[in-house]
């Protein structure tokens, strides 16, 4: 009759209940890693083929000064700050339901801006492949006084 209990004891003690946080932390992190994973070496190759293909690393140099390559990179900073820190700080706010969802509500926040800013920036690399389109958004850059 012991033995029983002790099997069920063991068996309870490894059955963990479903918990919403770490399901989606864990979905967080897969969306970051996917996007930091293919996106950002992706993204140094498309800048050198513009680089070859207009023979110019002025183009390249003015598609790293756009706002949303700047953009980009600090996300992937912020994310990577996230991932890191999340260990820590789920261990710290444990118990605490509120702090919870807030820092993954704010995790979650930043890989959206991270995902939207990466398809900003595919449309604006699709731009600088295509020479009538860089030539319309250098255009439009200069008639809006930003260059």
């Amino acid at each position: 009759m012991v033995e029983l209990l002790l099997i069920i004891a063991c068996v309870s003690d490894m059955m963990q209940p479903f918990e919403f946080s770490n399901n989606a932390l864990s979905l967080i992190f897969s969306i970051f890693s996917l996007i930091v994973g293919m996106a950002y070496p992706l993204l140094l190759q498309a800048i050198q083929r513009i680089d070859e293909q207009y023979r110019s690393s002025r183009i390249a140099k003015m598609l790293r000064a756009e706002p949303q390559f700047k953009q980009f990179q600090w996300l992937v900073v912020i994310s990577v700050a996230f991932a890191f820190s999340s260990i820590f700080v789920m261990q710290l706010i444990d118990g605490h339901d509120c702090l919870v969802i807030v820092w993954i509500t704010a995790h979650a926040l930043v890989s959206l801006f991270l995902l939207i800013t990466t398809i900003s920036l595919f449309y604006l690399i699709l731009t600088y492949y295509h020479a009538d389109d860089l030539l319309d958004h250098i255009n439009s850059n200069l008639n809006h006084g930003r260059r």
